[in-house]
């Protein structure tokens, strides 16, 4: 839906579109110029930005929290012998909220053009993480995903969906197991390596 909206108007208005995730603060400021009521409009829009934007954090901190909870009573035993206890979720939550924060920190002040110490390579730290998770995690993790369900699952499709009980025919299972297992696979490796410019 943003997309529907923020496009035409990057062209109507005359932005380039290769500017990324900071068109939002860009182009939909130009809009709301555009609109009655206009500061109304730019607190409503950007407070909701806001929630949209904090509620997305919390569920992707989820995963790092989980992790670090399940990860510290698996680090072995203590002298004694006895197991070790994982860190409470309040503890995991002030970790991540920590290194997430310094990295924030971090990414804002690249932006700004006055660190050259966070830049690599001419790109900023944020440009650095944009593309390490566009280019390079999100291929590599639909990647993982195809092979782990494609392998793991039986030819016939599983006792899920694909299941025939299910209303779904046979052949529909094995072929979804098949593009899953060679497909899927092969297109992402070729996706992924000519985002990296190697093909």
């Amino acid at each position: 839906l943003a997309g529907v909206i923020i496009f035409p108007a990057v062209f109507a208005f005359g932005f380039n579109p290769a500017e990324g995730p900071q068109l939002v603060f860009v182009v939909l400021p130009a809009i709301l110029q555009q609109m009655s009521l206009t500061w109304v409009s730019s607190v409503l829009f950007f407070a909701l930005l806001c929630v949209a934007a904090l509620t997305s954090t919390i569920s992707l901190m989820e995963v790092m929290v989980a992790f670090i909870c399940e990860a510290s009573g698996a680090l072995g035993q203590r002298k004694n012998g006895q197991p070790r206890r994982a860190l409470s979720r309040q503890k995991s939550v002030m970790i991540t909220s920590a290194v997430v924060g310094v990295l924030l920190v971090l990414c804002v002040l690249s932006m700004t053009g006055k660190a050259d110490w966070l830049t690599i390579r001419g790109y900023n730290l944020f440009e650095c993480f944009d593309d390490m998770t566009a280019c390079v995690m999100m291929p590599l993790a639909a990647l993982g995903m195809a092979v782990f369900v494609g392998w793991n699952l039986p030819k016939d499709g599983g006792r899920g969906v694909l299941n025939p009980s299910q209303g779904v025919k046979r052949w529909v299972g094995k072929a979804y197991i098949f593009a899953l297992r060679w497909i899927v696979p092969l297109a992402i490796v070729i996706i992924f390596l000519n985002s990296l410019g190697v093909l």
